[in-house]
């Protein structure tokens, strides 16, 4: 997160207009595809991050695009600015066609696993893993935990993915789960996790709120930040393996210097 920009309240309170998305350069094919529409930096290809902001189609840019917020924009307050301005000039574009906005019902789910601890521990937030055993009881999990996600007790403060797969709860280290929800604390470099507390897949809107809550109450955040929680890592031996090409030339001359610096690789 670049704690400069996207930790101030002025754009924060701006991006509840938005859908914020965050893709997966070097996980995704289809996602890093879409990213070479939007931007291509100095190696000619997709670079580890990329900012624009779209229209309301996803597809259109409405603003300038590059590697990060601050070539975009000089200061949180010029992009709150901005993003606020854009937002009403759409706002007023749907009222004249008789438009009315749609609330956002979905769950925020990252794709797998895998990365979904991985992206919790990042943002150093609880992960909750709907685990289910059938596509309507997957559904079903969504659609409660949707009923909550958005609340503002809890909107931004977890992290959420579904499996059907036993064999994914490894990756958190809980074989032999029952289905429901599971909230994790990730370990400190997204590795694996350990279960903090669940809920009955049948659990009603009062128990899963309580359940939440004990999750986000037990959670115990990383006391390391930048340049020391990256050295804690490299001396625990912690390396991330993407599963696509790193194609961003700073990025892979960063991840070669990290790998020979980590112990026993």
């Amino acid at each position: 997160m670049d704690r400069s920009f996207l930790s101030l309240k002025s754009v924060i309170e701006a991006s509840r207009r938005f859908v914020c998305i965050r893709t997966l350069t070097y996980e995704n094919a289809a996602e890093r595809d879409f990213q070479r529409t939007l931007f291509i930096g100095r190696s000619g290809d997709v670079e580890n991050t990329t900012f624009c902001f779209l229209g309301p189609d996803g597809k259109k840019r409405i603003s300038w695009a590059g590697r990060s917020i601050r070539q975009v924009f000089q200061s949180p307050d010029q992009m709150s600015q901005w993003m606020n301005q854009a937002a009403s000039y759409y706002d007023a574009q749907r009222r004249k066609e008789g438009l009315k906005p749609e609330p956002i019902e979905a769950l925020p789910v990252v794709p797998n696993v895998r990365l979904a601890v991985d992206t919790a521990a990042a943002d150093d937030v609880p992960l909750v893993v709907l685990y289910g055993t059938s596509p309507a009881q997957i559904s079903h999990l969504k659609a409660a935990a949707a009923g909550l996600a958005w609340k503002p007790e809890f909107i931004g403060r977890l992290t959420y993915v579904s499996t059907m797969q036993a064999s994914d709860l490894g990756a958190v280290q809980l074989k032999a789960m029952k289905p429901g929800y599971l909230i994790i604390q990730p370990t400190k470099f997204g590795l694996a996790g350990k279960l903090l507390t669940r809920a009955e897949p049948a659990a009603t809107s009062e128990q899963l709120t309580s359940a939440l809550r004990q999750g986000l109450q037990e959670y115990q955040p990383r006391f390391l930040q930048g340049f020391d929680y990256m050295r804690a890592g490299q001396q625990a031996g912690a390396f991330w393996e993407t599963k696509l090409p790193v194609t961003d030339i700073d990025e892979a001359r960063a991840r070669e210097r990290t790998r020979s610096r980590v112990p026993h690789r």
